[in-house]
């Protein structure tokens, strides 16, 4: 699951949230405000294994 950057235009606070696809941002909520008005500020990279 790749996880997302958001932040909140409502009160500004900028989280990370783990999403299935962008299209599952209109389902989160901001952990500070409870607001849906959220836009992805960047997708974060997560490495796992390695060698």
């Amino acid at each position: 699951m790749p996880f997302y950057t958001c932040q909140c235009q409502d009160c500004g606070r900028v989280f990370s949230v783990g999403l299935n696809s962008e299209k599952d941002l209109d389902k989160t909520q901001c952990p500070s405000c409870g607001s849906k008005k959220l836009v992805i500020v960047s997708p974060e990279l997560l490495r796992t294994g390695g060698g």
